[in-house]
């Protein structure tokens, strides 16, 4: 591509800031290439095909999100000093991009296309950069001449002071009740991501509307960059079908029966369509040449499983059963398990239908919280104290597969399942809280079934949620004026509607919500409304069921975990702490508590299983807010000691306030951590002790 004069046009994006969209200043050789900047964030969108069609049986779309430390003036942290594998905010963000636009490219989309939006600059006091991204890769997308069905556009909103404010900066987000990010078109609602503070749904539908509204002049604004650009072509996109319209029809009419028996199937959609599309490949593929064989099987697998849908829309819009023999608003039966793990501080087991989830809660102390390094001002100190991971196992849906470490998909649904519990968690807590929620069996909806066994293993964990939450997914279908939601969606009809939404709430309202479409032209904000009263309702009775299951006999944990605060004169931390942490590591040690000291406060948080560990560990602290140097040691004197580290000539032991000596010995027993009983040997003129052990022991 032969560099061109940059093109820079002037993007509407809140009511304080302008961004801008420029284009054929840098990256030449991409297909399109746009930098997108507000205040003093600038990002670079990249869209590229491949050489030519290839043969798909889905849309071909990668989309990366990268940021460089160099955009906040940092050096990476790490050994190799530059940026790794994708953080999970940068999966985060990708994935949200992918869902905006995702159901925008035509029906058999055949050219491999990457996205890669690279952070150049990041202003850390402005906005966030994902509603931003957004808009440039569909700026950039149709700058590369792809058909997309419509323009669309994106938005934060915010509330503060029951004032909605589009794309807040950081200080206004942190005040509001709820943090919303949408994408529509000029009508519709293509991806929404929610987190709230228990709000309710008028409040929400108060926030689409008022960011819909602001989303009309940002698509006319990438409507004009696009247009008057001027690198811009039209994609030439054609596919011509292996099989002609009489071989469709023909088809059709052949396996017709064997599609409306998928009502006797109880489990197994999946494969049993599979097999279909199998024996239909085998009976026509000796009539096409073996180049276009895919091509033939990827058209049969389309077919058969738009046959199997537009069935089962057609029987679920005429008020008949679905195929588990559910109503539109039933949910599957529910069983809870709570204490499932003795070992664990909180557990649970939560099964709905065929799908279950084993959620798992660990308590630690505040240095074992999570260390945060990303251009975000999410954490204040940079750490943080509430973990929630979500695994899906090859097993969970029968099938053999390799453990290479979380997908995508799955550090999505655990940021989902988190968004819904945090605002729940008791606030200023010193302790670190782990959630690891297990796929045990995969039939729909696991990362809502996830939520609803955190929230339970929270309450056997005795950590103190301000209330419950529960989850739930809701479909939906619609064709024409005819439409209907449905409630607790299986894994059969994840494929079958037109919305795939997850919300996450309480009693007193939403805490997250997630929503997709697999519509081109979107969701109207009035249906959307309709499902999410009709999933509210099936909240509430998921909501008893779990209440009364945390009144059984199981449903406090006896193995929990204690803390207690206490202030400590900081000029005496450095005796508690001792030389080399000698001190600090014989009282844990010890008493088999965790102490976190904080120089800064003053304060000492001692976390345990007893009451009497705390007390013994803080005796001990008492006792150590001496300096080492007014303790006297005396030749012959006898105590017990700590093994803290092995030297040349033996091994270093602590004892009694903050004491240290050498006893000579290459015996492997005396392991760093072991205790001993030893006896003061000799004290040079330098007061070094040399120690011997202690005899009759």
């Amino acid at each position: 591509m032969t560099p061109i004069m940059p093109n820079q046009y002037k993007l509407s994006f809140n009511q304080k800031h302008n961004a801008f969209l420029q284009t054929g200043a840098i990256a030449f050789k991409s297909h399109s290439a746009v930098v997108i900047e507000c205040g003093k964030t600038k990002m670079l969108i990249t869209v590229n095909l491949g050489a030519k069609p290839g043969v798909f049986s889905f849309l071909p779309l990668t989309v990366n999100y990268h940021t460089k430390s160099y955009a906040i003036g940092n050096i990476p942290g790490g050994f190799t000093r530059r940026e790794g594998k994708s953080t999970d905010k940068e999966i985060l963000i990708s994935r949200i991009i992918d869902r905006s636009i995702r159901p925008l490219f035509p029906v058999n989309f055949n050219f491999d296309i990457q996205v890669i939006v690279t952070v150049l600059s990041y202003d850390q006091n402005l906005v966030n950069t994902d509603a931003l991204a957004i808009n440039g890769v569909v700026a950039a997308l149709k700058l590369a001449g792809i058909p997309l069905t419509s323009t669309v556009g994106a938005v934060r909103v915010a509330c503060v002071d029951e004032q909605y404010i589009i794309n807040p900066d950081y200080a206004t987000l942190k005040k509001s009740s709820f943090d919303l990010l949408l994408t529509s078109n000029e009508t519709n609602l293509m991806m929404l991501e929610c987190d709230a503070d228990n709000v309710s749904e008028n409040m929400i539908m108060e926030a689409l509307i008022y960011g819909q509204d602001a989303i009309q002049t940002i698509m006319h604004d990438i409507d004009n960059f696009a247009s008057s650009a001027s690198n811009h072509h039209n994609l030439i996109f054609s596919y011509v079908s292996v099989l002609d319209n009489f071989e469709i029809e023909a088809i059709k009419y052949a396996y017709d029966k064997e599609i409306t028996s998928i009502t006797n199937i109880t489990s197994g959609l999946e494969e049993y369509l599979n097999a279909m599309v199998n024996k239909i490949f085998h009976e026509r593929q000796e009539n096409i040449v073996s180049d276009r064989a895919q091509e033939l099987k990827n058209e049969i697998n389309t077919l058969v499983y738009d046959m199997a849908r537009q069935f089962m829309r057609t029987r679920i819009l005429s008020g008949e059963l679905r195929l588990d023999q559910r109503g539109n608003r039933d949910i599957r039966p529910i069983e809870i398990q709570l204490n499932y793990l003795v070992n664990a501080h909180g557990s649970a087991v939560f099964t709905r239908g065929r799908t279950q989830a084993l959620s798992v809660v660990v308590i630690g102390n505040k240095q074992e919280a999570q260390l945060i390094e990303d251009m975000d001002n999410d954490y204040d100190d940079g750490r943080d104290n509430f973990i929630f991971h979500y695994n899906f196992p090859a097993f969970c849906v029968g099938e053999v597969g390799a453990n290479f470490g979380p997908k995508r998909r799955e550090i999505g649904h655990g940021a989902l399942a988190k968004k819904g519990l945090v605002r729940l968690m008791p606030k200023n807590t010193d302790a670190t809280i782990r959630i690891v929620s297990e796929i045990l069996s995969a039939d729909g909806s696991t990362s809502m079934a996830s939520v609803c066994s955190a929230a339970l293993a929270l309450v056997n964990a005795r950590v103190g949620v301000k209330k419950l939450v529960a989850g739930i997914a809701m479909g939906l279908i619609q064709e024409g004026k005819l439409f209907c939601s449905l409630t607790d969606i299986s894994h059969s009809e994840d494929f079958l509607g037109d919305l795939d939404l997850k919300m996450i709430a309480s009693y007193d309202g939403i805490t997250a919500i997630q929503m997709d479409t697999k519509s081109p032209t979107g969701i109207d904000i009035r249906l959307l409304r309709t499902v999410m009263s009709q999933g509210s309702v099936a909240i509430h009775e998921i909501l008893k069921k779990m209440e009364i299951a945390t009144q059984g006999p199981d449903a406090l944990s006896t193995n929990i975990i204690l803390s207690r605060t206490i202030d400590v004169p900081k000029d005496k931390i450095k005796f508690i702490i001792g030389r080399n942490g000698e001190n600090i590591k014989k009282i844990v040690s010890t008493t088999g508590a965790n102490i976190n000291i904080s120089s800064d406060t003053g304060t000492a948080v001692i976390t345990a299983k007893s009451d009497e560990q705390i007390e013994q560990a803080i005796e001990l602290i008492k006792l150590n807010c001496e300096p080492l140097k007014t303790v006297k040691y005396y030749i012959g004197e006898s105590y017990e000691g700590l093994v803290v580290k092995k030297v040349a000539g033996g091994v270093l032991i602590t004892f009694g306030q903050g004491g240290t000596g050498l006893l000579p010995t290459n015996d492997p027993q005396f392991a760093e951590g072991s205790q001993v009983f030893i006896e003061i040997e000799s004290i040079n003129a330098k007061d070094k002790i040399r120690l011997m052990l202690k005899k009759g022991v």
